[in-house]
């Protein structure tokens, strides 16, 4: 359980740090810095179902720590739905409906993506 907090705590701190960033560098009234996060942590989420629990590279102590704790606290589900009610509030239907279309089929191509990359991975 201690290492499944201490993975939710860097996981935590590198989406704070990573969306802080972005948001400063794009800003936007579409939540861009949300939905980039949520992909890369996709991304990483297929990644490491594939290569390091699939494939049996991840031992068992860290999967986790890994999967529940760092990469769970890195994406956001909750933040995502307070960006798209947000928005559905200020009238913005089309960026809303884009959020929740585009979060969802870049954000299931990104654990396909990741995946793939795991099983062609040689180390």
């Amino acid at each position: 359980m201690a290492g499944v907090a201490a993975g939710g705590a860097l996981g935590a701190w590198a989406r704070h740090g990573l969306g802080s960033w972005l948001t400063a560098l794009l800003p936007s009234t579409f939540p861009l810095p949300t939905l980039m996060i949520n992909v890369l942590g996709a991304l990483l989420l297929g990644f490491v179902a594939g290569y390091g629990i699939e494939r049996g590279r991840l031992p068992e102590a860290w999967r986790l720590p890994v999967t529940v704790g760092f990469i769970g606290s890195f994406t956001t589900f909750s933040t995502w739905s307070v960006d798209t009610v947000l928005l559905l509030d200020a009238g913005r239907w089309p960026l809303a409906l884009a959020n929740v279309g585009i979060s969802l089929a870049v954000g299931l191509a990104a654990v396909w993506v990741g995946r793939r990359l795991a099983f062609r991975w040689r180390v």
